[in-house]
């Protein structure tokens, strides 16, 4: 947490996570702000990442959200879908 969401570290953190998302559903950019979304605003999502660590459920979602507004910059540089 202290190298910060937009280091490359955590980004290839957060890549591995939205990948592994690919065992339950198939994810795009959309789904994955709303799963943001929900790690701080649904009780049972933030609680279980407060567990871990102080402000991790917050760091998780500002980590996908930047994941997902760079692959959308991406994409729409590339004019294609920026994860595969």
């Amino acid at each position: 947490m202290p190298q910060g969401t937009k280091s490359e570290a955590v980004q290839i953190l957060i890549d591995k996570h939205y990948k592994s998302l690919q065992a339950f559903y198939e994810p795009n950019l959309k789904l994955y702000r709303g799963l943001a979304d929900l790690y701080v605003t649904d009780e049972r999502f933030k609680a279980f990442y407060e567990r871990i660590a102080d402000g991790l459920a917050q760091f998780m979602h500002d980590g996908m959200i930047y994941y997902a507004d760079m692959g959308e910059a991406k994409g729409k540089s590339q004019n294609k879908n920026p994860i595969s």
